[in-house]
């Protein structure tokens, strides 16, 4: 799942429908980090879950 995760509309774990979602939030976001020169970014955390990192360059960059 990892690869697809900013892709629109990808949900995760579809045993998880405990909430309604678009799959829409990491594509938006990703799509905002771009205009900025930025970029997000995801990983797997152990011993689960992920991290999730914006970069944005700086003022002097």
């Amino acid at each position: 799942m990892l690869p697809n995760v900013f892709d629109r509309f990808t949900k995760g774990d579809a045993a998880r429908t405990r909430t309604e979602g678009s799959g829409l939030g990491l594509a938006i976001a990703a799509e905002n980090a771009r205009p900025h020169g930025g970029t997000l970014t995801a990983a797997n955390a152990a011993p689960g879950g992920a991290i999730f990192t914006l970069v944005l360059p700086g003022a002097g960059d």
